[in-house]
């Protein structure tokens, strides 16, 4: 009965292993791009405060955070342009 278990759980384990290797990259791309968001959104958080005199301001939402997460500061500079734009 040992020997059946410990095969059962080699199994698991190389399935698991598979699983995170297989997956490892995706994971890693969505936490850049979380972990961009929540920069981009602080730093556009200070802009927004800078910016009051010039009466600039992009509101922060999960769709500029989006934004700024995948293109970065290009699109934090974007954002600011159509703003003034439109």
């Amino acid at each position: 009965m040992a020997s059946n278990q410990l095969i059962i759980w080699l199994l698991i384990g190389c399935i698991l292993f598979a699983f995170a290797l297989f997956f490892s990259k995706p994971i890693k791309t969505i936490a850049r791009i979380f972990v961009q968001g929540i920069i981009g959104s602080t730093f556009m958080f200070v802009l927004n405060f800078l910016l009051i005199p010039l009466k600039i301001s992009v509101g922060i939402n999960v769709l500029t955070a989006f934004i700024i997460g995948v293109l970065g500061l290009p699109g934090l500079v974007t954002l600011y342009i159509l703003q003034v734009m439109l």
